[in-house]
């Protein structure tokens, strides 16, 4: 463990903290992110700013730690997955440190690639959580019934991987080709936070997801059957955000990809996704260059 974390890791007396004062309808929370995915982080900070809560954004388990513990947050929403010491363990430092105080309610953004048990974030002392990508209306509902109902109270919201957008996608035939990108999910976007917040989003996308490709290339050489899940789970969720439709597809169907299945049809998977990648890159370049 870090010594800087050591140093702060030491449970507080009761008596030093008391709980924040609230009625049942007071919803405006300062709330703790922390999501090492830039575009993951940024449309959740968002969708949470627009409901008038405050959050701050963080990218390691480290800094989350830190940060809980030395200030009064009325919520944390933490990825399993972080850079360091992973949302469960930062959990579990927590809660161990803030022996005495009000209890925090912690939400777990899992992910699909390598899904934690619904024991284990249980034993850690998360209250709660949500599969990446963030559906909006879900997200608002699940971070405001603790300030709705009393914080601290735990609720049972296992979500599946969901879509950004607020309403299903019509049903499509099976042999009708997706389109590269859903243009409703970019609308979406752009009502959230305007249209700087998704041109940033966008070009935090093509960046991204060509080095995901590029790492995903080098995993289909290897045969790596568990760096593909993990890349293309990567994959899925920053197309998810921006309504890369096609590409999130793919990577949805790969969930369950096999070793052999990688090793025989894994180049081919890639010329197609690389084709989709092209063809969405050049559907959001036209929008980056809109006024």
């Amino acid at each position: 463990m870090p010594a800087r974390l050591a140093a702060i890791l030491q449970p507080t007396p009761p008596q030093t903290f008391s709980a924040p004062v609230r009625s049942a309808a007071q919803t405006k929370l300062d709330i703790l992110l922390a999501e090492s995915n830039p575009i993951i982080r940024s449309v959740i900070a968002k969708i949470l700013q627009r409901r008038g809560h405050k959050v701050e954004q963080l990218a390691s388990g480290e800094a989350a730690v830190a940060a809980l513990v030395q200030h009064p947050y009325d919520l944390a929403l933490l990825a399993t997955e972080l850079p360091g010491i992973s949302g469960i363990e930062a959990t579990k430092l927590v809660r161990f440190a803030r022996t005495g105080r009000p209890h925090l309610p912690v939400i777990g953004l899992t992910s699909a690639a390598r899904e934690v048990s619904t024991d284990a974030r249980t034993d850690a002392g998360m209250d709660a959580y949500l599969a990446k990508s963030i559906m909006p209306d879900q997200l608002i509902a699940l971070v405001e019934s603790f300030a709705l109902a009393g914080l601290g109270r735990s609720r049972d919201a296992e979500a599946t991987d969901l879509r950004p957008s607020t309403s299903p996608s019509p049903a499509v035939p099976a042999k009708e080709k997706r389109p590269a990108i859903d243009q409703t999910a970019l609308t979406d976007l752009e009502k959230l936070g305007g249209k700087q917040f998704v041109d940033d989003i966008v070009s935090q996308f093509l960046s991204d997801a060509r080095l995901t490709l590029d790492a995903l290339n080098e995993v289909v050489l290897q045969v790596d059957t568990h760096g593909f899940h993990d890349q293309a789970h990567a994959l899925r969720s920053c197309a998810a955000n921006v309504g890369a439709r096609a590409i999130y597809e793919k990577c949805l169907a790969w969930r369950d990809l096999s070793e052999a299945e990688l090793a025989a049809r894994g180049k081919t998977y890639m010329n197609e996704l690389e084709a989709d990648f092209d063809e969405a890159s050049r559907i959001l370049g036209l929008y980056l260059a809109r006024a």
